[in-house]
């Protein structure tokens, strides 16, 4: 949107998804103005395991950002396009990787800086968002998904096809357990899950059975005891959004049960002290239950009502 206001000759206000900019010469010199101006829309958030000051993401057309001290107003842009997931290592905060429109994967490490566009060779569809993530316990394996799923085992140096087309649909999550990192589970936008057993060398068909609703899995989850308990959040309306399987996903059972709103979900956190309590996030708020999906009580507080 432009707004030139009558009588002031070369001044104009433009208004975009990075907030206000302003010319006085009628469009050839800009300058932002949008310092304050709660303007920027998160598509995810990590935070650094080893330092809980070190964190941000990928915002909706206006790069990956992150701050190395928690604070609001030091947040530094780190790499461009449209900011996607970003995964950082869970032993050192400065080997991360961020990715941006249609796969394009950057890579920093203290060593040797960043590095750009040193993903997979897709040849096949790519996702608007290539979901990331890095092996706890050996962070040069790192998994990206797009209509398959992809390994490095050399922090980015070649990438391999792993899984093969799984149902024709772009992965949405990956999801590698603390309990045995050898144990993968992968989300789909048409709701399927598969899970290898083996590092992502074998990959079984999919698991998530009659018992879930055919609708995108938006995050897996598992907690950091137990390599066969598994968490899915659901989107879309007029389902129920959180399963759990206790046996790697032979079985599920939903622990929403009409307790939680009725609009998509898109995040779970499990504590590693105490896997019976289960944060999820979503369209109407955060909520908790301490009892593995018991009973659920509304954590939302004073957020503002936006996707969580």
């Amino acid at each position: 949107m432009f707004c030139q206001p009558a009588g002031q000759s070369g001044l104009v206000y433009a208004m975009n998804d990075g907030g206000m900019d302003v010319s006085q010469d009628g469009g050839d010199n800009w300058e932002n103005r949008s310092n304050g101006l709660p303007t920027n829309m998160f598509y995810d958030l990590s935070v650094a395991a080893t330092d809980g000051n070190m964190y941000g993401g990928g915002m909706q057309d206006n790069g990956t950002w992150l701050t190395l001290d928690g604070q609001a107003d030091s947040f530094i842009e780190t790499t461009g396009g449209d900011g996607g997931f970003c995964a950082i290592d869970p032993n050192d905060r400065l080997h991360l990787y961020t990715s941006s429109q249609f796969m394009f994967i950057n890579r920093f490490r203290q060593s040797d800086g960043w590095r750009h566009n040193i993903g997979p060779n897709e040849t096949g569809p790519k996702p608007w968002m290539a979901f990331l993530a890095i092996d706890p316990d050996r962070p040069k394996r790192v998994f990206v998904g797009s209509q398959r799923v992809w390994r490095t085992k050399n922090d980015g140096g070649n990438w391999k096809d792993v899984s093969g087309f799984l149902d024709d649909s772009f992965v949405t999550c990956i999801e590698i357990s603390r309990a045995n990192t050898d144990y993968l589970y992968v989300g789909t936008e048409n709701g399927g899950i598969f899970k290898s057993e083996d590092g992502g060398e074998t990959w079984t068909d999919n698991i998530a059975s009659s018992g879930l609703p055919g609708r995108t899995i938006t995050r897996l989850r598992t907690p950091a005891d137990n390599a066969n308990v598994v968490y899915a959040t659901v989107a879309n309306f007029g389902n129920s959004h959180l399963f759990r399987s206790t046996d790697g996903g032979s079985f599920w059972t939903d622990i929403d049960g009409g307790n939680l709103p009725n609009a998509p979900h898109h995040g779970i956190a499990i504590p590693s002290s105490n896997p019976d309590v289960i944060y999820v996030g979503g369209d109407a708020g955060v909520f908790v239950s301490s009892d593995a999906g018991g009973t659920w009580n509304n954590l939302t507080l004073n957020l503002p009502t936006v996707m969580v």
